[in-house]
């Protein structure tokens, strides 16, 4: 049981008929609204449903994919704040500041009583957008890709996330870089 948890199942199915009926990309809930369609799509976030997606073909359960979802973001933010945080301290550090990334209270709040799929994918950008950006100012090339990539992830999983982030990401290059 979570606050968001419910709508989120719903969406993930409404999301995985449309793209069986051919909808690429996804714009309307085929069965909302006594059949007529309803443009949820249009509007809402999409990278957290497309990752859904994969898992609903897989097993057909918009539960088990929503619940995937949630447990891949907080397994891949944990190791991308390790990978951040390693670019300051030693291994031990590094392990122990994503941990406590990991188990912020906010954190489990977010996964395990809303259920807020968005929210939980964005953050696990957060701390790839900040890597990049060190990874760039070592003049690495691969820092300017992986900051395009974790920056499209941003925005697609959650716009506002992204706009609440962005003054931070400014004060981290002109204070940390």
């Amino acid at each position: 049981p979570s606050h968001d948890g419910l709508i989120h199942a719903e969406r993930i199915r409404q999301f995985h008929l449309a793209i069986i009926d051919g909808q690429i990309p996804p714009r309307l809930a085929p069965t909302y609204a006594e059949g007529i369609g309803f443009p949820m799509f249009v509007v809402n976030y999409q990278l957290p449903y497309y990752l859904a997606e994969i898992l609903m073909l897989v097993f057909g359960n918009p539960f088990v994919a929503l619940k995937g979802v949630l447990s891949a973001s907080y397994l891949a933010s944990a190791v991308f704040a390790f990978l951040l945080f390693r670019n300051y301290g030693s291994h031990l550090a590094s392990f122990v500041g994503a941990l406590i990334f990991s188990y912020l209270p906010y954190r489990f709040a977010n996964i395990y009583t809303r259920a807020a799929l968005g929210e939980s994918v964005a953050l696990m950008f957060i701390p790839l957008v900040l890597f990049s950006l060190h990874q760039i100012s070592k003049q690495s090339r691969s820092g300017v890709v992986l900051l395009a990539i974790s920056t499209f992830g941003l925005i697609t999983s959650h716009t506002v996330i992204f706009f609440l982030f962005l003054p931070f990401f400014v004060a981290y290059v002109l204070v940390f870089l």
